[in-house]
Parts: structure tokens; C-alpha cells; sequence
């Protein structure tokens, strides 16, 4: 069974702001366009496997079924919706955030 996956407004900020961080701020296009495909074989790869990846060491965004992958020095946080075989991307953050604290501090499913 394959997942539909979604990437919510929020998360697709997140990317996008990388990305141009990447590419217009460091100067490195290539860097970008390798961050962009690694983004897209990761998603593709939630559409077989949704729970390859294990759900976040801490109470509360374990309660809330948040789980993430690296992607470059990125975390991809998401969600699985088995019901709906759906996976919600629903942040994309530098791992040296405090992302923790981003997390819990609200999740936007839109």
C-alpha cells in the first residue's frame, strides 16, 4: 500500500527558506539542488515506508507521533496517519536548532 504524503504550508516555508539560504546566502547552487533531490528521495521513500523512521525521544511529541529524518544538516519532521495512509511532512529545520522547543511550541497540520 502506498502513503500519499503531504507537505504542509509550514514545512514548505521551511524548505524553501533552506534552500535559498543555501543557494543565495552561501553561494552554493549545486548544495541547494543536492538538499532539493535529497528532500524528494526521502519523501518518496515515506510513500512505501512511512515508519522506516523511529518516532522522537520525548514524551510529548512521541504522544503526538512526530517523526524525523536527517536530510543533509536538516531534520525532516512528520507524522503518520495510518487511517488515512497519509504522511504529513510538517517541518523541515536545521538540526543545530532548538527544534525541540519549535515543536512543542505548536504543530500546524495545514
Amino acid at each position: 500500500m502506498k502513503f500519499e504524503v503531504h507537505i504542509t504550508r509550514t514545512a514548505e516555508r521551511d524548505i524553501t527558506r533552506a534552500a535559498d539560504y543555501i543557494e543565495y546566502v552561501l553561494y552554493n547552487q549545486e548544495a541547494a539542488d543536492y538538499l532539493l533531490d535529497e528532500i524528494e528521495n526521502v519523501v518518496s521513500s515515506l510513500t512505501e515506508f512511512p515508519e522506516k523512521y523511529q518516532t522522537i525521544d520525548d514524551p510529548l511529541l512521541k504522544a503526538w507521533g512526530v517523526r524525523s529524518v536527517k536530510v543533509g544538516s536538516y531534520l525532516m519532521f512528520y507524522v503518520v496517519c495510518a487511517d488515512q495512509e497519509r504522511v504529513l511532512i510538517i517541518r523541515f529545520l536545521f538540526s543545530r536548532r532548538n527544534w525541540n522547543s519549535i515543536l512543542k511550541s505548536g504543530i500546524s497540520f495545514e
